[in-house]
């Protein structure tokens, strides 16, 4: 086969992959759902985790969050900032979605009378 052809098929190749990928972001922008499965379910543990996290808020959308380590139970503090989408527990980094200390500031900042 020559150059010209093996690069076709290549295209073709690639082309076929991102449809199916396409195919599958489509599905899920139907049914109003803008993460994947896989991101979804990560997304609900932490949204469940942030009910159980203590918030003080120090400046405009930024605070420290108090939570509880799962596996060695010992209270951790993190602090947060809206603003800039970022915690000192790294989640948000690492996984691209906002982390349980996040969403019970972002919570916290919407909900509270003080704002």
């Amino acid at each position: 086969m020559d150059p010209l052809h093996m690069a076709d098929a290549y295209a073709m190749t690639m082309l076929e992959s991102n449809s199916i990928t396409i195919k599958a972001c489509n599905k899920y922008l139907e049914n109003q759902q803008v993460l994947t499965a896989s991101a979804h379910q990560k997304n609900s543990l932490q949204e469940k985790l942030s009910a159980s996290c203590l918030v003080t808020v120090v400046g405009d959308k930024m605070g420290y969050v108090v939570s509880v380590n799962e596996a060695s139970g010992r209270q951790q503090r993190r602090f947060v900032d809206i603003a800039k989408k970022s915690c000192t527990c790294l989640y948000p980094v690492e996984m691209r979605m906002p982390c349980r200390h996040l969403i019970a500031l972002a919570r916290f900042v919407a909900y509270s009378p003080l704002t």
